[in-house]
């Protein structure tokens, strides 16, 4: 059998990744003479992939250029054809001699340079802390001044906000407040919307408008009123869908820069009556959406939550009673997954009390504000150590409308 045809037998083989052919010429020759043809068909096939395939480069698309430029979700939208349709990382799963057969390059070199940049695309990058510094961040401003200047500008983008507190003390109120801020701010560089996820069919749009025209009756609040999108949910299971997949397509389209849920507490604790396996994996799940939500597009998330009654028990051996107080709802779990909590209470003067009591950037501080018609407004002597306890976050007492329990 003449060498070229030996070679393309090897060759065959390569390609197809089929070692059944090897073991044929084991069969037919002698070791010596199929090592020959192995290393003759190496070398066609290398031949082969960058010489005979090479005119044919030109006229194919030039993924790896293609790559380098795109994002791979840019990428696996505009060539699904190029790419395994499993993605970028399933795309590591093949070899270069794998991608050839299946198409996905020309040639050697090409499938080569396809799986480097399929490398880096999915790789983790990382900045330097200078570099963080250096990005400007547009904050959401909450429309009190001391709550903005201890949060260094306000409610940072990219991250998910809590407002904690009990019946009638101001949280919806302050959720209005900060719709209207954001789509009314003169700080704004352009058209915003605000997505207001109402579960306890509580919000007012007309509460809306009054705060608007209070704080900016120099803009025409109607106009900016129809970018304020009011969504009403009553299950988990609603709220679930709505974050998986609905939203993303609400963000791009009306150019979201907050999405409030008013209340997530409600929706479990209507479902749920006690702490349940079920409860803790819908919980979390509705968690990791938010927070990939808000990383994802760099907005502001806010959340609303009510308030329980725990059951304390006696720090002195000599105590035989438990104590009762009133704490955030939803439990330890839940407080780890919010990055900054705002507690709303009760006092016993004519102020509530707003406290920080958890945040990457601020100390445990408090700030007494009234319920006006502009909203929540800060009094002048704002800073209030009222029912300053430190410890965990989550079991904080919180005083109710007439005393603490």
């Amino acid at each position: 059998m003449p060498n070229c045809c030996l070679a393309l037998l090897a060759l065959e083989s390569i390609c197809l990744s089929n070692f059944r052919y090897i073991l044929e010429l084991n069969m037919l020759f002698s070791e010596e003479v199929v090592a020959n043809i192995y290393v003759l068909g190496t070398v066609a096939f290398w031949i082969f992939s960058l010489v005979v395939q090479y005119p044919f480069r030109a006229s194919r698309q030039p993924v790896v250029d293609l790559l380098s430029s795109a994002s791979p979700a840019q990428f696996e939208s505009q060539y699904p054809e190029s790419i395994p349709s499993e993605g970028l990382k399933n795309l590591l799963l093949h070899g270069e001699l794998e991608l050839l057969h299946l198409n996905k390059a020309s040639t050697i070199i090409q499938a080569r340079q396809l799986l480097q940049h399929a490398a880096n695309d999915v790789s983790l990058t990382s900045k330097t802390a200078f570099d963080l510094a250096q990005n400007s961040v547009s904050f959401l401003k909450t429309g009190l001044s001391g709550v903005d200047r201890a949060l260094l500008g306000g409610l940072r983008p990219g991250t998910v906000s809590e407002l904690a507190g009990p019946a009638g003390c101001g949280k919806t109120q302050l959720c209005c407040q900060l719709a209207a801020i954001t789509v009314l701010s003169p700080e704004a560089t352009e058209k915003v919307g605000v997505l207001y996820v109402d579960t306890e069919n509580s919000v007012s749009a007309n509460r809306i408008v009054e705060i608007g025209k209070q704080r900016f009756p120099e803009i025409d609040i109607g106009q900016a009123a129809s970018r304020i999108y009011l969504h009403r949910i009553f299950s988990s299971h609603s709220l679930a869908q709505l974050l998986g997949h609905t939203i993303q397509e609400i963000i791009i389209l009306k150019n979201l820069k907050l999405v409030i849920i008013d209340s997530i507490a409600s929706l479990i604790r209507k479902e749920f009556e006690s702490r349940t396996s079920s409860r803790s994996e819908i919980l979390l799940g509705l968690a990791s959406a938010l927070k990939e939500l808000a990383e994802s597009f760099d907005i502001a998330v806010v959340v609303v939550n009510q308030v329980q009654t725990l059951t304390i028990a006696p720090q002195d051996s000599n105590e035989s009673e438990r104590a009762e107080c009133i704490a955030v709802a939803l439990g330890n779990t839940w407080c780890h997954t919010v990055n900054t909590r705002l507690t709303l209470q009760y006092t016993a003067g004519s102020y509530q009390q707003l406290t920080i009591t958890k945040s990457p950037v601020a100390p445990v501080c408090h700030f007494r504000y009234k319920i006006t018609v502009r909203g929540l407004v800060e009094a002048e002597d704002s800073d209030c150590p009222l029912n300053d306890k430190s410890g965990d976050p989550s079991l904080q007492p919180i005083r109710g409308r007439h005393s603490f329990l």
